[in-house]
């Protein structure tokens, strides 16, 4: 068993398509059970190949239904019905949850561990998951399904900690403090008040005139390091 690391926003390889399995043995196998552990580790409902830089139609999930750990291998959702707004997050998105309205139901078609066509179907837990995890399979992350004045908002407090070379270049030109460059935003969000809440944390009130919001915004010790 092997622990990835995970990909995280502003990594291409989130962006990349995915291939197509062709044969399922051994190697993609072992290759899901590390996925279950990483999931586990992380921790975590789902995990997509794509998402530990394998660039592969396999993804991974636990609905929390008392049914344990499943695999999906070159699934598709072939329908879906209802709709459900939820605070959804992504483990490669740490540390941010955004309410997101998805279809309520969904249901997947895939192959299982031998290689047999199987379908997984249901609402709640694992309607949001299925959804999710075939995103990602898709290059979709979880700020596609904003829109407006909120996904630019979003985007914005991503930039900060995104670890990719354009961003930290941004982050530099602005300047190292937090406060800075949120008001440097052209998104119309402005900040009503700050405070420390701990060493590597600092929390947000913002108003965009028509909502206002808390959002922490913390330093990765990952960046601070170079």
């Amino acid at each position: 068993m092997a622990i990835y690391p995970i990909r995280t926003f502003g990594d291409p390889v989130l962006r990349v398509e995915t291939k197509t399995v062709t044969y399922v043995d051994d190697v993609v196998r072992s290759l899901v059970q590390d996925m279950i552990e990483t999931m586990y580790e992380a921790p975590g409902v789902g995990l997509a190949a794509n998402q530990i830089g394998i660039t592969r139609k396999i993804a991974v999930f636990d609905a929390q239904d008392g049914l344990g750990p499943r695999a999906m291998i070159n699934p598709e959702i072939v329908e879906v019905s209802g709709e459900w707004e939820y605070e959804e997050g992504c483990l490669s998105v740490p540390g941010h949850w955004w309410p997101i309205k998805r279809p309520g139901f969904a249901r997947a078609r895939a192959l299982d561990l031998d290689g047999e066509e199987v379908e997984y179907a249901g609402d709640g837990l694992l309607g949001r998951v299925l959804q999710h995890e075939i995103d990602h399979l898709d290059q979709r992350l979880l700020i596609d399904w904003k829109d407006g004045k909120h996904s630019e908002f979003s985007l914005a407090q991503l930039r900060r900690v995104c670890p990719c070379a354009a961003c930290r270049t941004e982050r530099e030109q602005q300047g190292s403090n937090p406060l800075r460059i949120l008001k440097a935003d052209p998104t119309g969000v402005r900040v009503v008040s700050a405070r420390l809440v701990g060493t590597y944390a600092i929390q947000f009130d913002w108003s965009d005139g028509h909502n206002t919001g808390i959002f922490d915004f913390r330093f990765l010790r990952s960046l601070d390091a170079g």
